[in-house]
């Protein structure tokens, strides 16, 4: 579908997430243009997404591409994301688009985008990540994690290219597909081959994982923040991770990581 007949499709009624009221009604978004593909929100063979504005707002829009098989998938995400209600920490769902073709999800932008992406411009002299501001943005992920623990909603996807970054450097926790796939397919083991570098044991062991499985990753997301998006493990395939980590081993402390972060970051899984 074309930003042309996004902006054609698209009107100003929006059925809003249940948790504020079932009908309101906004502006018509202007501004529409296709989202540049980041490690974190990218096309695939459902959904489109583009940026755009409304309400004096900058806004997402995740677009069901004209596919009826999928609607339901569609909206049964939307209502996942929806029921786990607001929280600072995690990008806000302002409404979904239901009534008429294209189906619509309108999420708050995160004007950084990705965090992954963030770290990699960090390496240029005119950004300056300091131990402050990891601090600062690992506390409020570490803080959207425990609210949705206490949803009994396990993560499951923990790592930089799903944390979102705003123009202010407030970081959101984004990514819940894996989620939404568990709670919806039943099942609670890793499935993903991409993320496994993230992954806990339990998971590459395609064992059930729980709540210190996220915690596991979070201790990756921390690598990633202080070496500006070092891939972990690196050297290790894969493949061969389980076996890696069976071993004893496990990922060197970088030399730019602090004793005084380390005891934070021990605080926070706790």
């Amino acid at each position: 579908m074309s930003v042309t007949q996004v902006r054609q499709n698209v009107r100003p009624a929006m059925a809003v997430a249940p948790q504020t009221s079932t009908e309101r009604h906004h502006e018509a978004f202007s501004q529409v243009a296709a989202l540049p593909q980041t490690f974190s929100i990218h096309p695939n063979d459902t959904v489109n997404f583009f940026r755009a504005r409304t309400d004096n707002k900058n806004v997402v829009l995740r677009v069901l591409k004209a596919t009826s098989s999928e609607k339901q998938k569609f909206l049964g995400f939307a209502s996942f994301v929806s029921g786990l209600g607001p929280h600072p920490f995690i990008p806000a769902l302002l409404g979904v688009m239901s009534a008429q073709s294209p189906l619509v999800m309108v999420v708050e932008e995160l004007q950084q985008r990705d965090l992954l992406g963030f770290l990699w411009r960090c390496r240029q002299p005119s950004c300056d990540m300091t131990e402050k501001r990891i601090f600062t943005m690992a506390a409020q992920v570490a803080s959207a994690l425990d609210y949705l623990h206490s949803q009994n909603c396990i993560h499951g996807n923990v790592g930089a290219c799903s944390v979102l970054v705003g123009g202010d450097m407030t970081a959101k926790l984004w990514g819940f597909g894996p989620a939404h796939r568990r709670r919806t397919q039943g099942s609670s083991t890793g499935e993903d081959t991409v993320t496994k570098k993230w992954q806990a044991p339990e998971a590459l062991a395609m064992r059930p994982i729980a709540k210190s499985s996220d915690v596991w990753s979070f201790g990756i997301l921390i690598y990633e923040m202080v070496t500006l998006g070092d891939p972990p493990f690196a050297q290790v395939p894969s493949s061969e991770l389980l076996q890696h980590l069976q071993r004893g081993s496990h990922l060197k402390r970088p030399d730019t990581c602090s004793n005084s972060l380390i005891q934070v970051c021990l605080h926070w899984a706790a």
